[in-house]
């Protein structure tokens, strides 16, 4: 399995690639909406307090990865620059 890094350079490089990044991106959000729905259906009141952390925690976690979609490499996205 290739690092990160590596995904992200195809991705900048690769027109292919960072369209199949993007169907797939895709398609775990809609994955995760899925996850959402059915958590949010099957909460009780014993269990709404914890539901409510995972839905957050869901929604945290697919801002992140369309951050990452949006901008470029992780390390220029710190203000690094990569090293030759």
């Amino acid at each position: 399995m290739p690092s990160a890094s590596i995904l992200y350079h195809w991705r900048d490089r690769v027109a292919a690639f960072a369209e199949m990044m993007r169907t797939a991106r895709e398609i775990q959000a809609k994955t995760l909406c899925g996850l959402g729905l059915e958590m949010a259906m099957e909460t009780t009141v014993e269990t709404a307090d914890l539901t409510h952390l995972r839905l957050n925690h869901t929604r945290w976690r697919r801002a992140c990865w369309r951050r990452s979609a949006i901008t470029s490499a992780p390390w220029r996205r710190r203000g690094r620059r990569r090293s030759p």
